[in-house]
């Protein structure tokens, strides 16, 4: 809970398995509970708590509310959004370069007041994600269409395209910003994997980019209703603090590569191997000896099954591994097949 300056004056830590909707019906009744608390304050949450039946609650009692509306939502606003010349810059913004400048308009909505909101810093922002969501989608399509255009039995074509669907459904559900803006075709008695941007609505979604609404029930100028609703950044910042806070004293049970290998001096003594292989060289460390299935990471993260190699077992320090390497780097004995 916050004062009129966004100084924090009362604060309560919910159980982490809840889910922040539920926690808001609870926080209200004990702000009740407040000795001298007849006066109502203004309740702001963001979109994830909005729910109808908790914003149904606060009217039944007597709360007036500040909301993010969804983002999903705010195509229902889109001609006002694009109405540009009825926004205001809100003071202080966007003149010092400091801060990005946020344009503001009030409309009215049902028994609601809504404030529709630009902002230059959340476009860049958004504009960033979806190129970033476009780039990966375009990756993973080019790495797909390469084994189907050389016939990779992995992907078993002769049976259909059902893998090949499958591949593509994984890579549109992790790029769900730009899938839904491409068109994505694999015709399979051609074998040819196509797509395309759908530039309408590519460009309809890039302009209501930076764009937000906020809905109230409280009768202010637009300027004050997001000057109020901003109050919420200091408790973010708050939370986000405590969150760096609490892992950065947690201990990390993730060892680094070179805590992963023992000293030197804690190396098991391998065997004299040179008489039992003479021509067999001992690499160092780093040794370019790879697995021969190098591209099976970059196949799996795009759903195309790799070929598992045979199970190995070092010969000296019976040190056990799936890689296809010749050598054991901790000993330098020779690997055997399990």
């Amino acid at each position: 809970m916050l004062d009129a300056e966004g100084f924090i004056i009362r604060h309560k830590v919910f159980a982490g398995n809840i889910s922040d909707r539920k926690t808001l019906l609870d926080a209200v009744a004990d702000l009740e509970q407040i000795p001298g608390g007849e006066a109502r304050p203004v309740v702001i949450v963001d979109g994830g708590m909005a729910s109808l039946a908790n914003l149904d609650a606060l009217r039944d009692r007597g709360y007036d509310y500040i909301v993010n509306g969804k983002r999903r939502s705010r195509a229902e606003f889109a001609d006002g959004f694009l109405d540009i010349d009825r926004f205001r810059l809100v003071e202080g913004r966007g003149k010092s370069g400091e801060k990005q400048p946020v344009f503001v308009r009030r409309i009215t909505s049902g028994d609601e007041t809504v404030v529709l909101c630009r902002s230059a810093g959340r476009k860049q922002e958004e504009d960033a994600i979806q190129d970033n969501a476009e780039r990966k989608l375009i990756e993973g399509l080019e790495t797909l269409r390469a084994p189907i255009m050389r016939n990779d039995k992995r992907l078993k074509l002769e049976e259909g395209p059902a893998l090949v669907n499958r591949i593509i459904g994984r890579l549109s559900g992790r790029t769900t910003r730009a899938s839904r803006l491409n068109e994505i075709n694999y015709e399979p008695e051609t074998r040819h994997l196509n797509w395309c941007r759908k530039e309408t609505q590519w460009d309809t979604t890039r302009d209501l980019h930076g764009c937000y609404h906020l809905r109230s029930t409280l009768e202010l100028e637009d300027q004050q209703l997001w000057r109020l609703y901003i109050t919420l950044v200091p408790v973010e910042d708050a939370f986000r603090s405590m969150k760096k806070a609490t892992s950065a004293s947690t201990p990390s049970t993730t060892s680094s590569p070179t805590a992963a290998a023992p000293s030197s001096s804690l190396r098991p003594t391998a065997p004299n191997t040179t008489s039992a292989n003479p021509v067999a060289p001992t690499p160092s460390r780093n040794s370019s000896i790879r697995c021969s299935a190098s591209a099976g990471p970059r196949f799996r993260s795009i759903g195309i099954p790799t070929q598992k190699r045979p199970a190995r077992k070092c010969s000296a320090c019976i040190r056990a591994t799936p890689c296809g390497r010749v050598f054991c780097f901790l000993c330098r004995g020779s690997w055997v097949k399990l």
